[in-house]
């Protein structure tokens, strides 16, 4: 592997002057360049040759003789700068320091050194290439400054969707509160009436529930677990204790999703701690690598995602203030850095999935548009579910149609689903269960049908309820209360079956005799009657 030469390191001074403890010059001694971490292994120094835009780099001897003046000469003798590579020759981004060994000429090689010096050079960071390219800035984790977030009481919940965060190809969108059991009494409270323009989150918690093992407040991260592999991250955050007297210690994980139904799936892992000190809010860092991914079972559906959780104390009593929450890729970090609320917003506020609209600005696509999907009375599911629309991309879409269906599947299915023939079936155990076998779930009803507000408590009115129809044929019961005159030489137009008698009383505008009839007259042509309003048709469109 040819060598990065933006990675060689010079010996900083002009001439290299190497003296004994007295003092006086190392005249022929030796210098051994090992592998720091390896020291046994030698590792090679390089001397640059060459002209200016064409310089090269030609390997030192390795033990390397001192000059009779003690300073530093190629194998001719002539005197060098000599240059280090502290990286690893076949991987540029892992740095491999110098172990250097600096004997007296009697004494090499098997006597005691004069010298050594280990990590040498010094200062090269551990896993970042020097390079001519800038770390980047993006903070990854969206609104942690918590705008639109209100309060809420946590003590009966164990899953709470607490801030407006990424949502998009998410399986767990937003920002979300997770603790194992309920019953702890406690509540967050976001105040917006500090110095810094942006909510802080107080999380209190006033009496306690033994047994917890979890209590994490979560923030999405990346959607795909392979975009942050192997990739160094710093987190930031400031927190300050409101009572200096209850439990002061919270944690950073790490929650590697490896996808909705995963062969496998490992619980959050942990960071590291943090200790928060003092009633004033403080700046605290920790800087981790995310692991590798290539041999992680990774979910067919494709939703695998990273996610950071802070975990407060378990079955203690606390009350922790934290704001502006961030992750950063690399070890820089800004001394400030806010995310305005129009920045957030632009983010937080755009359509989530299962959002409606209705639209021409999609002419010219028969089914997908710019990540909406073309409401047509159809079924979606996996790519070998046979559905109207197919592909992991529905995937998102087909959990949230799911999970409402599933809740209303009595007297009759909402969103009815199907086997991969078409056949009618029923609701498994899950979402995933039912989108990798291949069932085809219906997607609300839209053609010829208009939006009217709906009331989720109540048969009839629940969401995707379809009701009414475009045409109606009167029948007798629907047909107002009204009189005829029997007179009027209208109404009477058949008197050949024989004498009639009329009566007009007892409620009965005619009644017929025993040896006569009457017949009305215009009786009517039975065509039914339109329902509907003027109306234009206009494409419907549901995010996916």
């Amino acid at each position: 592997m040819a060598l990065n030469p933006n990675l060689f390191i010079a010996a900083p001074i002009l001439q290299n002057y190497l003296v004994d403890k007295n003092g006086q010059p190392l005249s022929g001694g030796y210098v051994v360049f090992y592998q720091d971490d390896q020291r046994q292994i030698l590792k090679n120094i390089y001397k640059q040759t060459g002209q200016p835009g064409t310089y090269t780099y030609v390997q030192l001897p390795n033990p390397l003789q001192l000059s009779a003046a003690g300073t530093i000469v190629d194998e001719a003798g002539n005197d060098v700068i000599p240059y280090y590579y502290p990286y690893d020759e076949t991987n540029e981004t892992v740095v491999q320091t110098y172990y250097v060994m600096v004997y007296q000429y009697s004494q090499f090689p098997n006597g005691l050194p004069e010298f050594t010096r280990e990590n040498f050079p010094p200062g090269i960071n551990s896993n970042v290439t020097p390079d001519n390219s800038i770390q980047t800035l993006r903070n990854y984790i969206v609104n942690g400054e918590f705008y639109d977030a209100v309060d809420v009481n946590l003590t009966s919940v164990t899953n709470q969707v607490i801030v407006p965060s990424a949502h998009q190809a998410l399986t767990f969108p937003q920002i979300q509160f997770y603790k194992n059991v309920p019953g702890a009494t406690e509540q967050i409270i976001f105040d917006d009436g500090n110095a810094f323009g942006y909510k802080t989150l107080r999380f209190e918690c006033t009496s306690i529930q033994p047994g917890e093992t979890s209590k994490d407040i979560q923030f999405p991260l990346s959607q795909k677990v392979n975009t942050f592999a192997n990739k160094q991250a710093t987190f930031v955050f400031n927190a300050k204790l409101e009572n200096p007297s209850s439990a002061n210690k919270v944690e950073l994980l790490l929650y590697k999703f490896l996808g909705t139904n995963a062969a496998s799936q490992d619980p959050p892992s942990l960071i590291t701690s943090f200790t928060i000190t003092g009633t004033s809010f403080l700046k605290y860092t920790y800087t981790f690598p995310f692991p590798d991914f290539n041999t992680d079972a990774i979910s067919p559906i494709g939703d695998n995602a990273y996610y950071l959780r802070i975990r407060y104390p378990l079955s203690q009593i606390f009350d922790i203030t934290i704001s502006n929450v961030k992750l950063y890729l690399g070890d820089i970090v800004p001394t400030n850095d806010l995310d305005t609320y129009d920045q957030v917003s632009s983010i937080t506020r755009i359509p989530a999935t299962g959002a409606l609209k209705d639209t021409y600005e999609y002419l010219g696509f028969e089914q997908i548009g710019y990540g909406w999907l073309k409401l047509v009375d159809g079924t979606i599911g996996s790519s070998s579910s046979g559905a109207t629309n197919t592909g992991n991309y529905l995937w998102y879409l087909y959990k949230v149609l799911w999970n409402y269906g599933f809740n209303y599947q009595s007297p009759s299915q909402l969103l009815p689903i199907y086997d991969s023939t078409g056949a009618p079936t029923t609701y498994g155990t899950s979402a995933g269960n039912d989108f990798l076998a291949n069932k085809r779930l219906s997607t609300p009803l839209s053609i010829n049908y208009v939006n009217a507000g709906s009331d989720d408590t109540t048969v009839n009115r629940l969401s995707m309820t379809n009701l009414g129809s475009e045409l109606h044929t009167i029948t007798i019961p629907e047909i107002p209360q009204h009189t005829h005159n029997p007179l009027s030489g209208v109404f009477i137009t058949d008197l050949t079956a024989g004498p009639i008698s009329v009566g007009l009383s007892g409620g009965d505008s005619a009644r017929e005799a025993t040896t006569g009839g009457i017949t009305g007259y215009p009786s009517g042509g039975q065509v039914p009657m339109s329902l509907m309003q003027p109306t234009i048709y206009v494409p419907r469109f549901i995010k996916l």
